[in-house]
């Protein structure tokens, strides 16, 4: 063994890269805000022992952080009005129209 250090070969990542890797790292962010969100909920709920007031901070930031995750804080785009039928109406015609194709294939 040589008195010299071994280091790691270098590595870069590029925007490919990130691009690939984004909807899982994005998963793994998630459910990490998710543990923090169920080791502050009994105190929370009153479950825990010795309710902390430090996990209401700590709930509130992970909270921030999923809304962010979720872009819940950007303005959202207005949809555009296919028509001016309530979603019910639209059903009730796919419904109908559904209909009539079984009947005319039965007979």
């Amino acid at each position: 063994m040589s008195g010299s250090l071994s280091f790691r070969p270098k590595r870069s990542i590029n925007e490919d890269d990130l691009a690939q890797a984004q909807p899982a790292i994005r998963a793994l962010v998630h459910d990490r805000l998710e543990d923090v969100w169920a080791f502050c909920e009994p105190h929370l709920s009153g479950e825990a022992d010795r309710p902390d007031p430090r996990m209401a901070e700590l709930a509130l930031r992970t909270l921030r952080e999923l809304a962010s995750l979720y872009r819940l804080g950007q303005a959202q785009p207005l949809a555009v009005a296919e028509s001016a039928m309530t979603p019910r109406e639209l059903a009730m015609i796919k419904i109908r129209e559904d209909m009539t194709a079984l009947e005319a294939k039965r007979a």
